[in-house]
C-alpha cells in the first residue's frame, strides 16, 4: 500500500514537472514571437515614415527635348596592372531650350567645382602612393561621382537632383545634392517655392523637420539647435512630381547612424 502511494506521488511529481516545462517552453515561444512581431512592426513603422535614404534612390530622370545629359569623365588613375584605383564622373545637364539657356552657366560652374574637387582627390592618392609602382594594389578603388537622379520643371523653375558618392578610405558617403534655378539662371531658395517670407519659410521647414525626426525617434536637440540658425538658402531641397522635398545629408540634423533622408515639405496641384 505504501509502495503504491510512493509511486503515485512520484508519477504526480513527474507529470507536474512536465506540465511546468511545457508552460515554460510555451511562454518562451510566446516571448520570441512577440519580440519578432514587435521588431517587424517597428521596422515597418519607420519605413513608412522615412521615405528613403540616399543610397536607395533610383535614377528616374527621363531626358526630353529641353535638355541632354553629358557624363563628364574626371580621368581615372590606373596602376601598372591596369586597375582603376581612382575614378570619378559628373553628369552635366545641358539645356537646349531657349527659355533655359541661362541655366547652363550655373551648371558649368557646378561642373568646374566638381572637377576641382576630384583633382584634389587624385592628388591625395598620388602624394600617398606615388612612390609605389602599383597604386593601391588589391584595395578598393577611391571614387567621386555625381549622377542626375531627376529633373523637374515647375512653373518658371527647374530643379535638378543629383546622387553623389564619395570614397577615400573608411566608410563611403552617399548623399543628395540639388541645383534649383529660375529660367534666368538665378538660384532659388525654399522661400521662392513656398511663396513665403524667408522667416516664415524657415519656421515651416524647421517645424516640419522637427515633427519628422520626433515621429521616427531620431530627434536630437543639439542638431536642432544648429538647424534653428538656418536661413532659407541653407536648406537643401528639390522638386519631384509636383512635390517639394527637403533633403538632409548624413549627420546634418541628427546622428550619423540615421543616414541621409528627405522630408516632404509641400505638395502642389
Amino acid at each position: 500500500m505504501v509502495l503504491c502511494l510512493v509511486k503515485g506521488v512520484c508519477r504526480y511529481s513527474m507529470r507536474k514537472e512536465k506540465i511546468q516545462m511545457k508552460k515554460k517552453v510555451i511562454f518562451l515561444l510566446l516571448v520570441i514571437c512577440f519580440g519578432g512581431s514587435f521588431f517587424a512592426y517597428r521596422r515597418a513603422q519607420v519605413k513608412e515614415h522615412t521615405v528613403f535614404y540616399a543610397n536607395d534612390q533610383e535614377k528616374n530622370s527621363v531626358e526630353d527635348d529641353r535638355y541632354t545629359i553629358e557624363r563628364i569623365e574626371g580621368g581615372d588613375i590606373k596602376n601598372s596592372l591596369g586597375q582603376a584605383v581612382v575614378y570619378g564622373y559628373y553628369d552635366k545637364v545641358v539645356f537646349g531650350d531657349s527659355e533655359y539657356l541661362a541655366c547652363n552657366q550655373v551648371i558649368e560652374k557646378k561642373a568646374a567645382e566638381f572637377q576641382s574637387q576630384y583633382e584634389n582627390l587624385k592628388e591625395q592618392v598620388k602624394e600617398a602612393d606615388g612612390a609605389k609602382s602599383d597604386y593601391r594594389e588589391g584595395e578598393f578603388p577611391y571614387y567621386d561621382t555625381c549622377e542626375v537622379q531627376n529633373i523637374e520643371f515647375w512653373e518658371d523653375y527647374v530643379s535638378i537632383l543629383y546622387q553623389t558618392k564619395w570614397f577615400a578610405g573608411g566608410v563611403n558617403e552617399t548623399d543628395f545634392e540639388a541645383v534649383n534655378m529660375d529660367k534666368n539662371g538665378n538660384e532659388i531658395t525654399i522661400a521662392d517655392i513656398l511663396k513665403k517670407s524667408d522667416e516664415e519659410s524657415c519656421e515651416y521647414a524647421y517645424e516640419t523637420t522637427s515633427d519628422f525626426l520626433k515621429k521616427n525617434e531620431i530627434y536630437d536637440e543639439t542638431y536642432m539647435e544648429m538647424l534653428q540658425g538656418y536661413k532659407a538658402e541653407d536648406y537643401g531641397f528639390y522638386m519631384e512630381n509636383g512635390v517639394c522635398y527637403l533633403y538632409f545629408r548624413q549627420g546634418e540634423t541628427t546622428y550619423n547612424a540615421a543616414g541621409s533622408f528627405r522630408i516632404k515639405l509641400a505638395e502642389y496641384q
